[in-house]
């Protein structure tokens, strides 16, 4: 009720006073992981969910060509970049991003309720970023307006300085910032990200052509690679 909504700034602050503390956070990622886990979702996936996101952002605010995405990988941290749909943005028909609540892509992306049963690109968009903290504790989020870094799976913390060294203000095509996804990988889960990594470059070939809008996939890093697909009408 009434009552409820007005005490929710003050129940907020609690909860963020509450995990403050080091082990707090630890604890409540735990509790996440476990939550993502459960709806089946794995490290190899990771990569996958990022790009069907990064897909969907290229379907409904289509970008610069080339559509691609964009896979860093270095020592200890992924990054993905792409192009499409700006997280909260709403698209190239304001009205109809209104409609599907794109607006509200951040807090999809944070929210507690893993429920698969939303429906619309939306719901499966939060749902599927929230595999990438099955390797990270710190998914850092930069696009459009939104810059922050992720504190036990759901907590956002602004980004600001670590945006701008990140170098996210560079990544621009045809005047259209990059939508960054930044994560450090933990130590303890470098073996799954390596295996998330070799599952998305053994499948990326193909990529390009099944995807709804994206044609260009991008590999840097040790072993730098470009995959693309075009079609020719009949």
């Amino acid at each position: 009720g009434n009552e409820r909504t007005q005490r929710l700034p003050e129940l907020k602050a609690t909860l963020w006073a509450a995990v403050q503390p080091p082990e707090a956070a630890v604890q409540l990622l735990t509790a996440i992981r476990g939550k993502i886990e459960q709806f089946g979702y794995s490290p190899d996936r990771v990569l996958f969910e990022l790009f069907q996101n990064a897909d969907d952002a290229a379907v409904q605010h289509p970008p610069p060509e080339p559509a691609r995405f964009r896979l860093d990988v270095s020592d200890g941290s992924l990054r993905v970049l792409h192009w499409g749909r700006q997280i909260n943005h709403p698209g190239a028909d304001a009205e109809r991003g209104h409609r599907e609540g794109w607006h509200h892509d951040l807090f999809n992306m944070l929210l507690m309720n893993l429920s698969d049963k939303r429906e619309g690109v939306t719901g499966r968009f939060g749902l599927g970023f929230k595999s990438v903290h099955l390797l990270s504790a710190g998914v850092g989020i930069a696009s459009g307006f939104v810059a922050c870094r992720v504190r036990g799976g759901m907590l956002p913390e602004v980004w600001d300085e670590q945006y701008i060294e990140l170098g996210a203000l560079d990544f621009v095509q045809a005047g259209r910032r990059a939508t960054v996804i930044d994560v450090p990988v933990e130590p303890d889960r470098e073996a799954d990200a390596a295996k998330a990594v070799a599952a998305f470059r053994q499948a990326a070939r193909w990529l390009p052509a099944m995807s709804r809008h994206l044609r260009t996939v991008e590999l840097t890093g040790a072993e730098p690679r470009i995959w693309t697909a075009g079609f020719v009408e009949s």
